[in-house]
């Protein structure tokens, strides 16, 4: 017998209870986002136009400030919305180099944990249960090569932040292994977009051609990151060689 479209959104929310509360839980949020014209607030414009007075407000208020910022940053990292950057570049706008890293780095840990954990247990378990012998051969790489396969992609960058956090958590990553992968890959990003938010708070335009010292932090940055690509390619044949040996090592020592 087939089922209407209306039947069959029935029975997936009947039995996807948690994954449709997630995707809900989401949409509300953009909506809010957009509707309240916070999205405004969230943007290097505005601080930027408001720098003085941000700037006096924190002087004031200097811990009820890191709240709000730390708050702010953990929220948008563990509903998934986009703006990592901002994030990032905001904290040293805001708090300088040093501090501003430090505050992001605890920001984007935090909120990447709270999404990944969400993420496990509202499509995780499922995912993992479903295609359990479709998986069989993933897991066993990401048992081996997981943390080296997580640090790799936060250090290069190569997929969003908040896409890696959702991916993690469908894997069996461990998560004391998300948690100082994610510290440590975010590091570079923190520091770097630190350094230039700081930068941005003293000029009068936000052209990043007009410092010679955000050209430069930028260009360390992306050649940091074309290095390691051929070193992490290397260490990842490296090591799936060694594994392979010691299988059949394993296999030559039970016959």
């Amino acid at each position: 017998m087939t089922m209407t479209l209306q039947e069959k959104i029935i029975f997936i929310l009947q039995n996807h209870k948690k994954q449709a509360f997630g995707a809900l839980l989401f949409i509300i949020t953009i909506i809010l986002i957009k509707n309240f014209g916070i999205s405004h607030y969230l943007s290097l414009d505005y601080l930027h136009t408001n720098t003085n007075h941000l700037h006096e407000i924190i002087e004031k208020n200097y811990c009820n400030a890191i709240g709000i910022y730390l708050l702010s940053y953990i929220a948008a990292c563990a509903l998934s919305i986009p703006g990592s950057t901002f994030f990032l570049t905001a904290s040293g706008f805001l708090f300088g180099t040093i501090v501003g890293f430090f505050l992001a780095v605890i920001g984007a840990t935090i909120g990447g944990l709270m999404l990944y954990l969400s993420s496990r247990y509202m499509i995780g378990s499922w995912v993992q249960q479903y295609f359990k012998v479709q998986l069989t051969k993933f897991n066993n790489e990401i048992s081996h090569h997981g943390f080296f396969y997580l640090l790799m992609v936060r250090l290069i960058g190569i997929l969003p932040f908040f896409v890696v956090n959702v991916l993690s958590g469908i894997t069996l990553i461990p998560p004391f292994t998300f948690v100082w992968t994610t510290c440590v890959g975010m590091m570079p990003f923190a520091l770097t977009y630190a350094f230039i938010g700081s930068q941005l708070a003293h000029m009068k335009t936000l052209t990043y051609t007009g410092s010679p010292a955000i050209i430069t932090a930028l260009s360390i940055f992306f050649i940091f990151k074309i290095v390691l690509v051929p070193l992490f390619y290397k260490k990842i044949k490296h090591r799936r060689a060694r594994v392979a040996t010691k299988r059949v090592d394993s296999v030559n020592e039970n016959r």
